[in-house]
């Protein structure tokens, strides 16, 4: 009897083990999409192991510096917590355009750009609430 039991509590860990690695296998996303925020086109990839995770948005340095390959590459681990979302910011690396007049470059652009972005993450995810990670540049406009 009690080795009934031993081999029941085996199986019902190995299932809760299994349920859980599968259940993360069925949310994950790996999205790389273009959505226009305030009427121009932005590259935006959306990455992480569990889309229910809570939503990090990086907003990268610059003006101009794009860094989405790196996020993606070097900080794998922050994918299995959040759901990673990296975005080229107007007139940067896969946001470019070379129609965009410079006078349509300005901080107060970016930062309505990324608040634009924040709506629809909130909206899409059904979060409360969207983290922010912003550095050198980006820092400027997570104070938002």
């Amino acid at each position: 009897m009690n080795k009934m039991k031993e081999k029941f509590l085996i199986t019902l860990i190995i299932t809760s083990i299994s349920w859980q690695f599968c259940t993360a296998q069925i949310n994950s996303i790996n999205e790389y999409n273009r959505i226009e925020l305030n009427g121009v086109r932005h590259s935006v990839f959306i990455k992480g192991e569990n889309a229910l995770n809570p939503v990090l948005l990086i907003l990268h340095g610059g003006p101009g510096f794009s860094d989405f390959y790196f996020w993606q590459t070097h900080n794998k681990e922050l994918e299995q917590r959040f759901t990673v979302v990296t975005y080229d910011q107007r007139g940067t690396g896969l946001s470019y355009n070379d129609t965009l007049p410079p006078g349509s470059i300005t901080i107060e652009q970016l930062e309505d750009d990324a608040l634009s972005l924040i709506h629809i993450l909130k909206e899409r995810f059904k979060k409360e609430k969207i983290y922010l990670v912003g550095y050198s540049f980006g820092s400027i406009m997570a104070c938002i």
